[in-house]
């Protein structure tokens, strides 16, 4: 073992030890512990924590790589979490928060670990048989359930509080955020993702009243029961904000492609599981429980493949420029992404609660982009 291993071997045993220590004194394990990886990555960080008991939480913790001011707060996502407790949207309990980093280096928070299924391709989604539908059903209905939520009755944290009343100002800020980044696309992307900004930008929908958003809603950050497809907990809420509902429901109808698509960003996706329902079906479960269909869901999934362009592109950037990637590699998706985008901007609407908006719509004379898993 070389001396750098080791030294993390020690440092690995040392934060067991510290952490073993701090969950015992409030009486959530025994003292001593150990921890292995649920996910990772440039995400919060999630590991399973075991005593000796067999008891069990869940850690969540920022990346080694954090380093943009509140895009890693576990403290302010522990305070989402626990604001929905009692309510009718499943979340995990909260335990404990620790916002001093001796024990672990950073701040961390610890979650019930809820027993069941995260789904997260298709394979896996086909093995639960006539469960899968109906999770893909009722994590839609989940969404409705959080979006029905009145925030201003919450006790969020009082940075989101502040946003309440400000509809549409979400948009803006995503629009803004994302769009700084277009200057430092690649050459050959810059003017395809300025495109899209421009259209998104000019084709902006009329607000309708801010709620609370997860911010990554799909169906792999929701625990579902594997006998009845019941979703048990929705996790992950780092990116939770307060706006236009529209924008969780649209980032889910992303990547919600069907199996006759050609257009399919996410190799072997839970969407092409036998018997799955398509867009048109979650949208109708989400509408059932708000009682309202909602309206520019085209709008709003451009919006989130935009955004997910941008994503890539600043990976591809970096790893163009022989920089660490700081985000997984999904392979160079940039332009089938912001020219599906482009496509559905360009449908003419088609009416409350739909999917898609119409039929395809050429854009600037290109074709549909096909099957984008091996890149663009």
């Amino acid at each position: 073992m070389s001396g750098d291993a080791a030294a993390e071997g020690d440092a690995a045993a040392s934060r067991a030890v510290r952490l073993g220590a701090w969950l015992a004194a409030r009486g959530l394990t025994g003292p001593e512990v150990t921890w292995s990886r649920i996910s990772g990555g440039h995400s919060n960080l999630t590991d399973r924590v075991v005593d000796t008991a067999g008891r069990s939480v869940v850690l969540r913790r920022p990346p080694p790589t954090a380093h943009e001011h509140g895009a890693h707060d576990v403290v302010r996502e522990g305070a989402i979490v626990a604001a929905l407790a009692g309510t009718d949207v499943p979340v995990p309990a909260v335990l404990g928060t620790e916002d001093d980093p001796r024990p672990l280096g950073a701040p961390f928070l610890v979650m019930e670990d809820v027993p069941g299924t995260v789904v997260r391709t298709g394979s896996e989604a086909a093995a639960l048989g006539p469960a899968g539908p109906a999770a893909a059903r009722d994590h839609a209905a989940v969404l409705a359930r959080l979006h029905r939520l009145d925030p201003a009755g919450l006790p969020l944290p009082a940075a989101l509080h502040r946003r309440l009343g400000t509809d549409g100002a979400d948009v803006t800020r995503l629009l803004d955020r994302w769009g700084a980044q277009v200057p430092r696309a690649r050459p050959a992307q810059r003017d395809l993702l300025g495109r899209t900004l421009s259209a998104l930008r000019a084709r902006r929908p009329a607000p309708v009243a801010v709620r609370l958003l997860h911010g990554d809603y799909r169906l792999d950050n929701v625990v579902i029961d594997p006998s009845t497809g019941r979703v048990r907990a929705v996790l992950d809420w780092e990116l939770a904000t307060v706006g236009d509902p529209r924008t969780d429901l649209g980032s889910l109808l992303a990547v919600w492609t069907a199996t006759d698509d050609p257009f399919h960003p996410l190799p072997d996706p839970p969407s092409h599981a036998p018997g799955m329902p398509d867009g048109d079906a979650l949208v109708a479960a989400y509408a059932e429980v708000t009682g309202t269909a909602p309206t520019d869901l085209g709008y709003f999934t451009a919006l989130a493949l935009w955004k997910y362009a941008c994503i890539v592109e600043g990976v591809q950037r970096r790893l163009a420029d022989g920089a660490p990637a700081g985000g997984p590699d999904l392979g160079d998706l940039t332009a089938p992404l912001a020219t599906r985008a482009l496509e559905l901007l360009a449908r003419p609407r088609r009416g409350p609660g739909a999917s898609a908006e119409c039929e395809p719509a050429p854009v600037d004379g290109q074709e549909r982009p096909g099957d984008v898993r091996g890149g663009g």
